[in-house]
């Protein structure tokens, strides 16, 4: 099995991505389970080498490209959704499929949508598997004051 984690937010050493990037890749080490690590595109190569991750993903978690009040939510959910679809194709040139894990900690909307289109891309019987049991995922949606 591997776990295939995608940190979009992992740029430097100065984050908390970083410390859980790190106690991912210690519990999958001692688990015996092999980690793929993606971060930010712009993540600073002397980190990427250190922790074997993956320059793929435009943006990070929180990002406001658009800051009309009337329609830059939707606009944002459009565009974010989109550029994280295409930017998992990093995850299908590693391989990922039946059996694989796909973990993705800060799920915002748009990245949880951008995934399920990466994901419909995939050929049936390819998709990474659905831990077995209860689920159980908590969400937060942040708006701005009215």
């Amino acid at each position: 099995m591997r776990l295939f984690c995608i940190q979009n937010g992992l740029r430097d050493r100065h984050s908390h991505y970083l410390q859980e990037s790190e106690g991912i890749a210690e519990a999958c080490r001692a688990s015996g389970v092999a980690l793929r690590l993606y971060a930010h595109r712009r993540v600073q190569p002397a980190l990427a080498a250190a922790t074997g991750a993956v320059p793929a993903f435009h943006h990070a978690p929180s990002t406001v490209l658009e800051t009309d009040p009337v329609i830059g939510i939707l606009s944002d959910y459009i565009t974010l959704a989109a550029a994280f679809a295409a930017d998992c194709a990093a995850l299908a040139a590693d391989g990922v499929g039946a059996g694989d894990i796909v973990l993705l900690p800060y799920a915002e909307a748009w990245a949880v949508h951008g995934l399920a289109q990466f994901l419909a891309t995939l050929p049936g019987g390819c998709w990474p598997a659905r831990p077995a049991g209860r689920c159980r995922c908590r969400c937060a949606t942040l708006r701005p004051p009215s």
